[in-house]
């Protein structure tokens, strides 16, 4: 059985998607965000492999009420960064959140693994990945 472990308050209406950043994602994003590069150590350690090597699991949020996508560390809880996208925007994702089936990479069959904001205005879409590669923006 399960039990839960972490309870978010303020999400009301939030948008969920599991994103898996695989190595190179990983890197590029804990060299832009000290709380994503403390996040993959912890995961590297964890699992038992190098750094270089880790990959790591997010838990994003899209809050329409807030306007803002925030990405969550699912082995640790720590809020891995935030961004602003306005109460327009809507999250995409190629599976449910409660379940990451497919892929297929390490870790067990969880290989990289996005999302994308699709901006209710201007129709623009932005890569999770990419906005965790670039550090956030607040």
């Amino acid at each position: 059985g399960g039990r839960v472990l972490r309870v978010w308050k303020g999400y009301r209406r939030a948008q969920l998607a599991w994103v898996v950043l695989g190595p190179s994602s990983a890197a590029l994003a804990a060299a832009a965000s000290p709380a994503l590069a403390s996040a993959l150590a912890a995961a590297a350690a964890e699992d038992g492999v190098p750094v270089s090597s880790a990959s790591l699991t997010a838990l994003v949020a899209y809050a329409p009420r807030r306007g803002v996508v925030e990405g969550w560390c699912v082995r640790t809880g720590a809020r891995l960064g935030v961004a602003r996208v306005g109460p327009a925007a809507r999250l995409v994702a190629p599976e449910p959140v409660l379940g990451l089936g497919g892929g297929g990479g390490e870790g067990g069959g969880a290989g990289p693994r996005d999302a994308w904001l699709v901006d209710g205005g201007s129709g623009v879409v932005t890569s999770v990945v990419g906005l965790m590669e670039g550090g956030w923006s607040e």
